[in-house]
């Protein structure tokens, strides 16, 4: 997806954002929903401390609503890793890889497809790693 089209999606999800923040409030799931949904289009245009922020919040706020176990936690810690990955925080993004793994690990069984994304998605990492 080109850069422009991040921004397309980056507009929508900030009205998004902006409705949900006046109905229900900054830190309600939906809100947090869309803040990963935003640090996604921001990581696609490359401005990787929007991103980090936006992803944080929605942790926080994930983290409240669902708890530290849960599989929708672990894909928010994956997009997290992506985030820091991205931004050449190797250590920090293997933390973050290392606990959403965790998590599907113990909710999902083997060749699950959420799991299987994220074993896959690990193993491309390390193997960045050592190049």
């Amino acid at each position: 997806m080109d850069e422009k089209k991040f921004a397309i999606a980056r507009d929508y999800l900030n009205r998004s954002l902006s409705v949900y923040q006046k109905i229900v409030g900054s830190t309600h799931l939906f809100a947090a929903r869309v803040k990963a949904g935003l640090a996604e289009a921001f990581l696609g245009e490359h401005d990787i401390p929007k991103a980090r922020t936006l992803v944080a919040e929605a942790l926080t706020t994930e983290r409240q609503a669902l708890g530290g176990q849960h599989c929708e936690y672990a894909r928010l810690l994956m997009l997290a890793g992506k985030v820091e990955e991205t931004g050449h925080q190797s250590k920090v993004a293997d933390e973050y890889y290392r606990q959403a793994l965790k998590i599907y690990r113990q909710s999902f069984a083997d060749g699950h497809p959420e799991r299987n994304r994220a074993e896959q998605n690990y193993a491309r990492f390390v193997k960045s790693l050592r190049k």
